[in-house]
Protein backbone atom coordinates (compact mmCIF):
# COMPACT_ATOMS: atom_id res chain seq x y z
CA UNK A 1 0.00 0.00 0.00
CA UNK A 2 1.54 3.70 -1.30
CA UNK A 3 1.85 6.43 1.79
CA UNK A 4 1.41 9.81 0.43
CA UNK A 5 2.74 12.63 2.89
CA UNK A 6 0.30 15.89 2.83
CA UNK A 7 1.75 18.23 -0.25
CA UNK A 8 1.79 15.05 -2.75
CA UNK A 9 -1.69 13.82 -1.73
CA UNK A 10 -2.88 17.63 -2.55
CA UNK A 11 -0.62 17.72 -5.52
CA UNK A 12 -2.03 14.78 -6.85
CA UNK A 13 -5.80 16.09 -5.95
CA UNK A 14 -5.12 19.01 -7.76
CA UNK A 15 -3.71 16.98 -11.10
CA UNK A 16 -7.06 14.71 -11.04
CA UNK A 17 -9.36 18.33 -10.64
CA UNK A 18 -7.48 19.56 -13.28
CA UNK A 19 -7.90 17.00 -15.92
CA UNK A 20 -11.31 16.86 -15.23
CA UNK A 21 -11.62 20.38 -15.55
CA UNK A 22 -13.29 22.13 -18.77
CA UNK A 23 -12.26 25.25 -20.41
CA UNK A 24 -15.44 26.79 -19.05
CA UNK A 25 -14.55 26.57 -15.41
CA UNK A 26 -11.18 28.25 -16.26
CA UNK A 27 -12.52 31.08 -14.30
CA UNK A 28 -14.76 28.98 -11.85
CA UNK A 29 -14.60 29.63 -8.64
CA UNK A 30 -16.71 26.97 -6.72
CA UNK A 31 -14.77 24.65 -8.45
CA UNK A 32 -11.82 23.53 -5.62
CA UNK A 33 -8.62 24.41 -7.46
CA UNK A 34 -5.25 23.44 -6.07
CA UNK A 35 -1.72 24.98 -7.87
CA UNK A 36 1.76 25.89 -6.80
CA UNK A 37 3.78 29.09 -6.98
CA UNK A 38 5.95 28.90 -10.44
CA UNK A 39 9.42 27.90 -10.22
CA UNK A 40 10.62 31.35 -10.86
CA UNK A 41 9.21 32.84 -7.89
CA UNK A 42 12.07 34.12 -5.61
CA UNK A 43 11.82 31.74 -2.11
CA UNK A 44 11.42 33.72 0.57
CA UNK A 45 12.03 33.58 4.89
CA UNK A 46 9.84 35.84 4.80
CA UNK A 47 11.43 38.54 5.81
CA UNK A 48 10.92 41.06 2.94
CA UNK A 49 13.93 43.39 5.10
CA UNK A 50 16.37 40.58 3.25
CA UNK A 51 14.03 40.20 -0.08
CA UNK A 52 14.95 44.19 -0.67
CA UNK A 53 18.26 44.00 -0.16
CA UNK A 54 18.85 41.12 -2.30
CA UNK A 55 16.50 42.90 -4.60
CA UNK A 56 18.68 46.07 -4.10
CA UNK A 57 22.18 43.60 -4.75
CA UNK A 58 20.27 42.50 -7.45
CA UNK A 59 20.08 45.68 -9.69
CA UNK A 60 16.17 44.96 -9.57
CA UNK A 61 13.66 47.62 -9.35
CA UNK A 62 12.22 45.93 -5.99
CA UNK A 63 10.07 43.28 -5.16
CA UNK A 64 6.52 42.11 -6.35
CA UNK A 65 4.06 40.12 -3.82
CA UNK A 66 1.47 37.91 -5.92
CA UNK A 67 -1.41 37.23 -3.10
CA UNK A 68 -3.29 33.90 -3.96
CA UNK A 69 -5.43 31.86 -1.75
CA UNK A 70 -6.38 27.69 -2.54
CA UNK A 71 -9.77 27.83 -4.64
CA UNK A 72 -9.31 30.42 -6.52
CA UNK A 73 -9.64 29.73 -10.39
CA UNK A 74 -8.49 33.43 -10.92
CA UNK A 75 -4.83 32.71 -9.11
CA UNK A 76 -4.46 29.29 -11.27
CA UNK A 77 -5.46 31.11 -14.41
CA UNK A 78 -3.34 33.92 -14.02
CA UNK A 79 -0.67 31.69 -12.87
CA UNK A 80 -1.12 29.47 -16.00
CA UNK A 81 -1.22 32.46 -18.77
CA UNK A 82 0.24 35.14 -16.91
CA UNK A 83 3.10 34.07 -15.41
CA UNK A 84 3.65 31.34 -17.93
CA UNK A 85 4.48 33.85 -20.36
CA UNK A 86 8.06 33.74 -21.39
CA UNK A 87 8.29 37.13 -22.76
CA UNK A 88 6.15 38.59 -19.63
CA UNK A 89 8.54 35.87 -17.22
CA UNK A 90 11.44 37.64 -19.07
CA UNK A 91 10.77 40.84 -18.05
CA UNK A 92 9.31 40.31 -14.94
CA UNK A 93 12.40 38.91 -13.53
CA UNK A 94 14.53 41.63 -15.10
CA UNK A 95 12.76 44.02 -12.41
CA UNK A 96 11.43 42.48 -10.10
CA UNK A 97 11.84 39.76 -7.41
CA UNK A 98 8.53 37.96 -7.39
CA UNK A 99 7.14 36.24 -3.82
CA UNK A 100 4.45 34.40 -3.87
CA UNK A 101 2.33 34.51 -0.59
CA UNK A 102 -0.89 32.35 0.70
CA UNK A 103 -3.33 35.13 1.80
CA UNK A 104 -4.99 33.47 4.15
CA UNK A 105 -1.60 31.92 5.48
CA UNK A 106 -1.28 31.54 9.88
CA UNK A 107 2.93 32.20 9.10
CA UNK A 108 4.38 34.95 10.55
CA UNK A 109 6.42 37.39 8.08
CA UNK A 110 8.79 40.09 8.97
CA UNK A 111 7.77 43.79 7.10
CA UNK A 112 9.69 46.41 5.48
CA UNK A 113 10.47 48.28 8.79
CA UNK A 114 10.53 44.53 11.20
CA UNK A 115 7.87 44.28 12.55
CA UNK A 116 6.09 40.89 12.49
CA UNK A 117 2.77 39.52 11.85
CA UNK A 118 0.77 37.11 10.47
CA UNK A 119 0.47 36.80 6.47
CA UNK A 120 -3.25 36.99 6.74
CA UNK A 121 -2.65 40.15 8.44
CA UNK A 122 -0.25 41.62 6.49
CA UNK A 123 -2.61 40.89 3.15
CA UNK A 124 -4.99 42.91 4.80
CA UNK A 125 -3.19 45.47 5.72
CA UNK A 126 -1.69 46.03 2.32
CA UNK A 127 -5.26 45.71 0.77
CA UNK A 128 -4.91 42.20 -0.49
CA UNK A 129 -8.29 41.23 0.38
CA UNK A 130 -9.03 39.60 -3.10
CA UNK A 131 -7.83 37.15 -5.50
CA UNK A 132 -5.07 37.63 -6.90
CA UNK A 133 -3.83 40.33 -6.02
CA UNK A 134 -0.49 42.24 -7.45
CA UNK A 135 1.57 44.71 -5.59
CA UNK A 136 4.82 45.90 -6.31
CA UNK A 137 7.47 47.61 -4.02
CA UNK A 138 10.36 49.71 -4.75
CA UNK A 139 13.73 48.95 -2.80
CA UNK A 140 12.72 51.14 0.14
CA UNK A 141 9.33 49.40 0.36
CA UNK A 142 7.37 51.98 -0.88
CA UNK A 143 4.47 50.30 -2.33
CA UNK A 144 4.53 51.23 -6.36
CA UNK A 145 1.38 49.84 -7.46
CA UNK A 146 -1.62 47.49 -6.80
CA UNK A 147 -3.50 44.95 -8.97
CA UNK A 148 -6.41 43.28 -8.05
CA UNK A 149 -7.94 40.49 -9.57
CA UNK A 150 -6.59 38.60 -13.08
CA UNK A 151 -4.38 40.28 -15.25
CA UNK A 152 -3.44 38.78 -18.67
CA UNK A 153 0.14 39.09 -19.85
CA UNK A 154 -0.41 42.13 -22.02
CA UNK A 155 -2.08 44.40 -19.33
CA UNK A 156 0.67 43.34 -16.55
CA UNK A 157 3.31 44.36 -19.71
CA UNK A 158 1.65 47.55 -19.78
CA UNK A 159 2.21 47.76 -15.76
CA UNK A 160 6.06 47.08 -16.38
CA UNK A 161 5.97 49.96 -19.02
CA UNK A 162 4.27 52.49 -16.31
CA UNK A 163 6.79 51.31 -13.40
CA UNK A 164 9.48 51.99 -16.05
CA UNK A 165 8.43 55.43 -16.31
CA UNK A 166 10.06 57.62 -13.88
CA UNK A 167 7.37 60.25 -13.97
CA UNK A 168 4.87 57.37 -14.00
CA UNK A 169 4.09 56.86 -10.37
CA UNK A 170 3.58 60.35 -10.13
CA UNK A 171 0.08 60.53 -11.79
CA UNK A 172 -1.13 56.75 -11.19
CA UNK A 173 -1.41 53.79 -12.94
CA UNK A 174 -5.28 54.26 -14.25
CA UNK A 175 -4.78 57.71 -15.30
CA UNK A 176 -1.25 57.07 -16.99
CA UNK A 177 -2.86 54.39 -18.59
CA UNK A 178 -6.36 56.42 -19.95
CA UNK A 179 -3.44 58.86 -20.98
CA UNK A 180 -1.54 56.04 -23.04
CA UNK A 181 -4.74 54.49 -24.88
CA UNK A 182 -6.02 57.90 -25.73
CA UNK A 183 -2.43 58.82 -27.06
CA UNK A 184 -2.19 55.81 -28.85
CA UNK A 185 -5.74 56.32 -30.44
CA UNK A 186 -4.99 59.39 -31.49
CA UNK A 187 -1.56 57.98 -32.74
CA UNK A 188 -4.19 54.86 -34.55
CA UNK A 189 -6.51 57.73 -35.76
CA UNK A 190 -3.51 59.50 -37.67
CA UNK A 191 -1.55 56.68 -38.95
CA UNK A 192 -3.41 57.03 -41.92
CA UNK A 193 -4.43 61.08 -41.44
CA UNK A 194 -3.61 62.36 -44.96
CA UNK A 195 -5.71 65.42 -43.94
CA UNK A 196 -2.24 66.43 -42.39
CA UNK A 197 -0.20 65.60 -45.57
CA UNK A 198 0.08 67.75 -48.58
CA UNK A 199 -2.14 69.59 -48.30
CA UNK A 200 -5.40 67.88 -47.26
CA UNK A 201 -8.60 69.26 -46.35
CA UNK A 202 -9.70 68.47 -43.73
CA UNK A 203 -14.23 68.28 -42.52
CA UNK A 204 -16.21 69.74 -44.16
CA UNK A 205 -15.25 68.33 -47.37
CA UNK A 206 -15.65 70.91 -50.65
CA UNK A 207 -16.53 68.11 -52.61
CA UNK A 208 -19.68 69.56 -54.96
CA UNK A 209 -18.55 71.17 -58.15
CA UNK A 210 -22.18 70.47 -59.73
CA UNK A 211 -23.16 73.73 -59.10
CA UNK A 212 -19.87 75.33 -59.87
CA UNK A 213 -16.56 73.76 -61.34
CA UNK A 214 -13.54 74.09 -59.11
CA UNK A 215 -9.83 75.62 -60.20
CA UNK A 216 -8.27 72.29 -59.74
CA UNK A 217 -9.07 68.53 -60.03
CA UNK A 218 -9.71 66.41 -56.95
CA UNK A 219 -8.06 63.38 -55.79
CA UNK A 220 -10.23 61.53 -52.61
CA UNK A 221 -8.32 58.73 -50.96
CA UNK A 222 -10.60 55.86 -49.00
CA UNK A 223 -8.50 54.23 -46.27
CA UNK A 224 -9.39 53.31 -42.54
CA UNK A 225 -7.19 54.15 -39.38
CA UNK A 226 -6.40 50.30 -39.11
CA UNK A 227 -5.46 49.42 -42.64
CA UNK A 228 -1.87 48.89 -43.10
CA UNK A 229 -1.96 49.06 -46.97
CA UNK A 230 -2.43 52.74 -45.95
CA UNK A 231 -0.50 53.82 -43.53
CA UNK A 232 2.30 52.03 -46.33
CA UNK A 233 0.84 54.45 -48.94
CA UNK A 234 1.19 57.54 -46.76
CA UNK A 235 4.65 56.67 -45.72
CA UNK A 236 6.30 55.25 -49.46
CA UNK A 237 4.11 57.15 -51.43
CA UNK A 238 2.22 60.57 -50.29
CA UNK A 239 5.31 60.87 -48.27
CA UNK A 240 8.00 61.32 -51.03
CA UNK A 241 8.83 64.86 -51.69
CA UNK A 242 8.47 64.62 -55.79
CA UNK A 243 5.07 63.19 -54.77
CA UNK A 244 4.02 66.27 -52.64
CA UNK A 245 5.21 68.72 -54.37
CA UNK A 246 2.89 67.17 -57.70
CA UNK A 247 0.08 66.91 -55.64
CA UNK A 248 -0.09 70.96 -54.98
CA UNK A 249 -2.21 70.83 -58.35
CA UNK A 250 -4.73 69.02 -56.96
CA UNK A 251 -8.06 69.54 -54.55
CA UNK A 252 -7.07 66.42 -51.52
CA UNK A 253 -9.45 65.31 -49.81
CA UNK A 254 -9.00 61.72 -47.91
CA UNK A 255 -12.36 60.13 -46.45
CA UNK A 256 -12.88 57.03 -43.74
CA UNK A 257 -14.41 54.24 -45.75
CA UNK A 258 -15.95 52.57 -42.58
CA UNK A 259 -17.85 56.23 -41.81
CA UNK A 260 -21.12 56.09 -42.01
CA UNK A 261 -22.78 58.90 -40.21
CA UNK A 262 -21.00 61.75 -41.43
CA UNK A 263 -23.10 63.78 -44.58
CA UNK A 264 -20.96 64.47 -47.70
CA UNK A 265 -22.33 65.69 -50.84
CA UNK A 266 -20.18 64.24 -53.81
CA UNK A 267 -18.42 65.89 -56.64
CA UNK A 268 -21.95 65.40 -58.38
CA UNK A 269 -24.15 66.89 -55.90
CA UNK A 270 -25.25 63.69 -54.31
CA UNK A 271 -26.13 63.59 -50.70
CA UNK A 272 -24.38 59.97 -48.78
CA UNK A 273 -21.90 59.18 -46.25
CA UNK A 274 -18.15 58.18 -46.76
CA UNK A 275 -18.90 54.82 -46.42
CA UNK A 276 -21.95 54.42 -48.52
CA UNK A 277 -20.43 56.26 -51.30
CA UNK A 278 -16.94 54.06 -51.15
CA UNK A 279 -19.86 50.98 -51.75
CA UNK A 280 -21.45 53.06 -54.57
CA UNK A 281 -18.31 53.08 -56.62
CA UNK A 282 -17.76 49.46 -55.54
CA UNK A 283 -14.56 49.67 -54.46
CA UNK A 284 -13.22 47.04 -52.46
CA UNK A 285 -9.85 47.19 -51.22
CA UNK A 286 -8.06 50.35 -49.20
CA UNK A 287 -6.57 52.70 -50.09
CA UNK A 288 -8.95 53.68 -52.87
CA UNK A 289 -8.00 56.71 -55.06
CA UNK A 290 -10.88 58.52 -56.98
CA UNK A 291 -9.61 61.64 -59.19
CA UNK A 292 -12.34 64.11 -60.76
CA UNK A 293 -12.20 66.73 -62.71
CA UNK A 294 -13.04 70.51 -62.19
CA UNK A 295 -16.74 69.48 -63.19
CA UNK A 296 -16.80 66.91 -60.89
CA UNK A 297 -16.49 64.02 -63.61
CA UNK A 298 -14.91 61.05 -62.50
CA UNK A 299 -11.61 60.40 -64.72
CA UNK A 300 -9.69 57.46 -63.16
CA UNK A 301 -10.43 55.63 -59.91
CA UNK A 302 -8.67 52.04 -59.02
CA UNK A 303 -8.46 50.26 -55.11
CA UNK A 304 -5.51 48.30 -56.35
CA UNK A 305 -2.03 48.35 -55.36
CA UNK A 306 -0.61 51.89 -56.98
CA UNK A 307 3.23 52.21 -55.76
CA UNK A 308 5.48 55.49 -56.14
CA UNK A 309 5.62 55.38 -60.32
CA UNK A 310 2.25 54.49 -61.18
CA UNK A 311 0.78 57.22 -58.56
CA UNK A 312 2.70 59.63 -60.15
CA UNK A 313 1.58 58.50 -63.64
CA UNK A 314 -1.96 59.00 -62.44
CA UNK A 315 -1.29 62.47 -61.32
CA UNK A 316 0.36 63.43 -64.81
CA UNK A 317 -2.75 61.85 -66.75
CA UNK A 318 -5.15 64.22 -64.85
CA UNK A 319 -3.20 67.63 -64.77
CA UNK A 320 -2.36 67.02 -68.29
CA UNK A 321 -5.95 66.27 -69.07
CA UNK A 322 -5.13 63.13 -71.36
CA UNK A 323 -8.31 61.82 -70.59
CA UNK A 324 -10.03 64.22 -72.82
CA UNK A 325 -7.86 63.55 -75.84
CA UNK A 326 -9.68 60.02 -75.08
CA UNK A 327 -6.42 58.55 -73.95
CA UNK A 328 -6.75 55.80 -71.55
CA UNK A 329 -4.30 56.00 -68.62
CA UNK A 330 -2.32 53.03 -69.57
CA UNK A 331 -1.39 54.84 -73.01
CA UNK A 332 -0.79 57.72 -70.89
CA UNK A 333 1.69 55.84 -68.83
CA UNK A 334 3.18 53.90 -71.64
CA UNK A 335 4.34 57.12 -73.25
CA UNK A 336 5.62 58.58 -70.41
CA UNK A 337 7.90 55.83 -69.54
CA UNK A 338 8.86 55.75 -73.61
CA UNK A 339 9.86 59.47 -72.85
CA UNK A 340 11.65 58.87 -70.31
CA UNK A 341 13.78 56.45 -72.06
CA UNK A 342 14.42 59.16 -74.73
CA UNK A 343 15.80 61.48 -72.13
CA UNK A 344 18.52 59.05 -71.16
CA UNK A 345 19.13 58.01 -74.34
CA UNK A 346 18.44 54.24 -73.31
CA UNK A 347 18.15 51.89 -75.74
CA UNK A 348 15.91 48.70 -75.53
CA UNK A 349 15.60 45.68 -77.44
CA UNK A 350 11.50 46.16 -76.13
CA UNK A 351 10.61 49.61 -74.63
CA UNK A 352 7.78 48.20 -73.36
CA UNK A 353 9.64 45.52 -71.23
CA UNK A 354 11.16 48.83 -69.77
CA UNK A 355 7.36 50.44 -69.16
CA UNK A 356 7.15 50.95 -65.22
CA UNK A 357 3.88 51.75 -63.66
Amino acid sequence: MHSFNLPTLLALIGLLLGLAASPASAFDDSAVTLFGHPSWFKQSFYDLRDDLDDARQGGKRGVALFFTTQGCAYCRRMLQTTFADPQFIGRMRAAFDVIGLEMFDDSEITDWQGGILRIKQFAVREGAQFSPTLIFYDTDGRRLLRLVGYYPARQLHLALDYLAEPAGSAQGFRAWLRQRRQAERVAEANTDNTAKDAGFTPPPYPLDRSQRAAQQPLLVIFSAHDCPACSEFRKQVLGDPAVGQALREFSLVRLDARDNTTSLVTPGGNVTTPAAWYDELDLARLPALVWFDEQGDTILQTDALVLKARFTNALGYVKDRAHARGWTFQRYARTQSLQRLNERNVTADDPADAYSH
